[in-house]
């Protein structure tokens, strides 16, 4: 039995996003979404920005043949961009350990 695993462990559990779809053309519209269940796997090592990117098209079909930045919103307030795993992994990391497994992300079109 593996004593460094435990099924409550939050890093384990699904992480619940909250996707704000905005719109590029700063008009004040948005479509929000929120679900559960991206990322079964350990937040530190198992999220991939590719699948971040194919469940954002998922959610927002208007976006299938879109390029759109991610964006989330550091502890200081400020929007910080997503380009790598290293960056969702990192975002995620700071979303998870300040809101309980909700992570929220806003989503432009290019």
């Amino acid at each position: 039995m593996d004593d460094d695993w435990h099924p409550l462990d939050p890093v384990y559990d699904p992480v619940h996003l909250k996707l704000v779809l905005q719109d590029q053309k700063k008009t004040g519209q948005r479509e929000v979404k929120r679900t559960e269940g991206f990322c079964y796997e350990n937040v530190v090592t198992g999220c991939k920005f590719r699948d971040l990117q194919g469940y954002i098209k998922s959610e927002f079909p208007q976006l299938k043949r879109e390029e759109f930045n991610v964006e989330w919103q550091d502890e200081e307030g400020d929007m910080v961009r997503i380009t790598s795993d290293l960056n969702l992994r990192t975002a995620l990391t700071a979303m998870v350990a300040n809101r309980n497994m909700l992570c929220k992300f806003f989503v432009t079109a290019k």
